[in-house]
């Protein structure tokens, strides 16, 4: 939570506490936000509706579109009972990987997870040593006239054939790798590539160049770069885990739609080697008490009419790193 540490709110015996019953919100279509998604959704309010299209034309199931359609609209303040300057936000959240609402928490809880490892993992590494603590790879494929879904299975394919070449084989041990997707706009040729977070030995840009173009056969263009802090690392993967598309595909609802489709149960990231098998996206242990004050929209409102309280609130909650969580972690209705 944000170290910024606002008044107590309001008195919880003022306002209804009743939590609303999800299965009375309706999904059918895209209708207007209430003001409790709108404080989710807002910073990405321009690519939502277009999200929304995409997802349609990719033949998605209405379930998942209603879901997708109603996060965040149902919402409560919880505050730490032990604390009550410190608040958090109970709400339905729908998962969805296209939902960047969602993404960027579970890019945040990654990236939180990872740093914590690697710090246990290097305990005695000195970042002032000028000696790089991970590896940061970004492998491309040169463009094709190729359906996406080819092109990523070629790029996956590829990356695993790097893995076991001999001559570098010591210098990608274990890490993360996550897939991004751009499309040339002029063109419209695809352009899928991997960000990759590696542990091992040293790797000159030349040898990985030459590796990667004799599995390709026509690809050349890599890109390396040391990672010599845990905090480095959390700036890179906070940036790319789960976040896969950008604006050139998005504004083409489309080619978003070939996106959602290609990329359909495939992970967006992935460890390997010996990071395999850690559980970046747990959410941590919290003994934190969290009592349910009142829905969030009620805080919303009297912020509207001038509160100053109920707008201190929705500032902190607003600067918190992490300040939602999902309804079903909240507990019963009191």
């Amino acid at each position: 939570m944000s170290s910024v540490s606002p008044p107590t709110l309001l008195d919880p015996h003022e306002i209804s506490c009743r939590l609303q019953d999800l299965s009375s919100v309706s999904g059918s279509s895209f209708e207007p936000e209430s003001p409790v998604q709108t404080f989710r959704h807002s910073f990405w309010r321009a690519r939502r509706l277009p999200t929304d299209r995409s997802l349609q034309i990719a033949g998605v199931t209405p379930a998942r579109l209603a879901r997708f359609r109603t996060c965040g609209s149902v919402a409560w303040l919880l505050q730490d009972r032990a604390n009550p300057a410190r608040y958090q936000i109970a709400a339905n959240r729908c998962h969805d990987r296209w939902c960047e609402a969602c993404a960027v928490e579970k890019r945040r809880l990654v990236a939180q997870n990872l740093q914590r490892w690697v710090h246990g993992r290097f305990p005695d590494h000195d970042s002032r040593a000028g000696v790089p603590l991970l590896r940061f790879i970004t492998l491309t494929l040169k463009s094709a006239p190729a359906s996406l879904a080819t092109q990523v299975d070629r790029l996956y394919r590829s990356w695993r054939l790097l893995r076991n070449r001999r001559s570098i084989k010591s210098s990608l041990v274990g890490g993360l790798a996550f897939i991004e997707i751009t499309r040339n706009p002029t063109t419209g040729l695809w352009h899928p590539h991997l960000h990759i977070v590696v542990e091992g030995s040293f790797i000159s840009l030349d040898v990985l160049r030459r590796e990667w173009h004799a599995i390709t056969k026509d690809s050349y263009i890599v890109d390396i770069r040391g990672l010599y802090s845990p905090r480095d690392l959390a700036g890179y993967v906070s940036k790319y885990a789960g976040k896969a598309i950008g604006p050139s595909v998005w504004r083409q609802p489309d080619a978003f739609a070939e996106a959602i489709a290609a990329l359909a149960g495939r992970r967006l990231f992935a460890t390997f080697g010996t990071w395999q098998g850690l559980e970046l996206t747990r959410a941590p242990d919290d003994t934190t008490e969290w009592v349910v004050v009142c829905p969030l929209a009620d805080v919303i409102e009297r912020a509207k009419a001038g509160d100053a309280v109920a707008g201190a609130i929705l500032s902190y909650l607003r600067r918190s790193p992490s300040n939602v969580t999902d309804h079903t972690e909240a507990g019963p209705a009191p």
